[in-house]
């Protein structure tokens, strides 16, 4: 097993143990988002939420994009934890949306079906960080990329924990996980992070930090997709992450 399966095996796990937690936890959607509402397309949209959780960004959508009459027409979560798309089931919204599992991993594999070029937002918030691998990523968002129809966004969060002292007491040494997990620290990146949870030093979860340097390259590498106009930094940061959008040109 290679190591980004065994650090996708470890995220697994975490949220498995942690689901009830992160959905106490995780009620309400994020400052940042409100910025992207304008940057879609005005019409009835088709979202597709990759790593849904426990359903919120659909919540959001429906108090802040549906509050004036606007209208979601079709909204897919994709979530690979059970608990949390159960969560998510639960939502009463203002329109139809289905939770379906999925994993990142099956991706950048090249085993998971092309996603129909038929969406208006495409959003990954709360995602990349949890991907090991630079190229990974870069696939990832390519495989997202390819779902949007002409003038539908590509919406990415980038955490900056790494920038943060907040988070410097819930950094885990990898020495003491790597030999029971059979990991070669040396395959690491640069930003690779363990963070444990509430305490919670025994099941931690894989987090990965983005610094600028590798911020400015990713951005460069999607810009180039065929059929993407230059991403836009959307926001200011206001809660601890970075945002990116693109949009698929009306002409492809």
């Amino acid at each position: 097993m290679d190591i980004a399966q065994k650090l996708d095996d470890v995220n697994r796990s975490f949220y498995e143990r942690h689901a009830a937690s992160f959905d106490r936890t995780r009620q309400h959607g994020w400052a940042g988002w409100v910025p992207h509402l304008p940057l879609l397309p005005n019409r009835p949209l088709s979202v597709l939420d990759v790593g849904s959780g426990n359903g919120r960004l659909a919540d959001f959508l429906g108090r802040h994009w549906c509050a004036d009459g606007r209208s979601v027409a079709q909204f897919t979560g994709l979530e690979r934890c059970q608990p949390l798309r159960e969560q998510a089931e639960r939502r009463a919204l203002p329109f139809a949306a289905r939770w379906v599992p999925w994993c990142w991993s099956q991706v950048v594999a090249g085993n998971a079906a092309p996603p129909d070029a038929a969406h208006d937002w495409v959003a990954l918030f709360g995602v990349l960080h949890h991907v090991y691998g630079y190229a990974r990523r870069v696939e990832l968002l390519r495989w997202a990329a390819a779902s949007l129809r002409p003038g539908g966004v590509l919406s990415v969060s980038l955490w900056d924990f790494g920038a943060h002292a907040r988070w410097d007491d819930k950094t885990l040494d990898w020495s003491h996980f790597a030999p029971q997990w059979g990991l070669d620290p040396a395959q690491l990146e640069p930003g690779d992070t363990l963070l444990g949870w509430r305490g919670d030093d025994a099941s931690p979860r894989f987090c990965h930090w983005v610094p600028p340097a590798e911020e400015t390259r990713l951005v460069a590498d999607v810009n180039a997709f065929a059929g993407l106009e230059d991403g836009v930094l959307v926001g200011q940061g206001a809660d601890f992450n970075r945002y990116w959008s693109w949009t698929r040109t009306r002409g492809a």
